[in-house]
């Protein structure tokens, strides 16, 4: 289970990612990959889809069995905002890369006390 930003125990919002090892119910933070690209602004209130059924390539020296989670929207602060970021975690499930997209056109923006996830 991959879990990103969100209020931490001191009611701050955060962009940090913590991944739950199932195996004994453990949790890890997972750092970005040296050099690439800034996490998205600390937020709350976002939907994400965790895409596991794919292992795609990337990275230099390029690697495979690289999964991505997609994160939207959420509430910076007080604004909502339509961005749409990608994920990407390292084969050895213990790096993070973030890649932010720009979509055509805007559909909505997300932001609400809730929280959508979902995988496929």
């Amino acid at each position: 289970m991959i879990v990103f930003g969100g209020r931490d125990v001191n009611g701050l919002v955060d962009n940090e990612v913590y991944a739950l090892k199932l195996s004994d119910l453990s949790w890890s933070r997972l750092d970005r990959v040296t050099g690439s690209p800034s996490p998205p602004a600390a937020r709350e209130g976002n939907s994400i889809l965790v895409e596991d059924a794919r292992r795609y390539t990337r990275g230099s020296p390029s690697s495979s069995g690289w999964s991505r989670m997609f994160v939207f929207g959420g509430r910076k602060a007080s604004v909502l905002t339509d961005e749409l970021w990608v994920l990407w975690i390292n084969p050895a499930g213990d790096k993070v890369e973030w890649e932010q997209l720009s979509p055509t056109r805007t559909i909505r923006q997300s932001g609400s006390d809730r929280t959508t996830t979902t995988g496929c």
